[in-house]
């Protein structure tokens, strides 16, 4: 049964945590970045908690950073379709611009 350690109101499972939690209670370990990739995809993390976790983990900033940037640039632009349409719907039933 692993041992439950409650530091500085986190609670941590046995006598490791992440590289960012400097402690002299703990061993540190590098934080893989799988499971901030893992959250993220699923839509459990906000882009600015997202972004971050990415630079805590050091784990392939790069391209991970890059893929971020493509998917905040889609957004942007699917925004700005969404509201150019709307837009257009607009102008074009009201009788009095036609």
């Amino acid at each position: 049964m692993p041992v439950i350690t409650v530091l500085r109101s986190n609670l941590v499972e046995g006598n490791r945590g992440p590289a960012w939690e400097r402690d002299k209670y703990l061993t540190t370990y590098p934080e893989k970045g799988r499971w901030v990739d893992d959250l993220w995809c699923a839509c459990k993390l906000e882009h600015v908690v997202y972004k971050r976790y990415l630079y805590l983990c050091r784990d392939g900033v790069m391209p991970r950073r890059k893929n971020f940037d493509a998917v905040i640039e889609h957004e942007y632009a699917q925004e700005e379709e969404e509201e150019m349409e709307s837009t257009k719907k607009r102008i074009r039933t009201n009788p009095e611009l036609v």
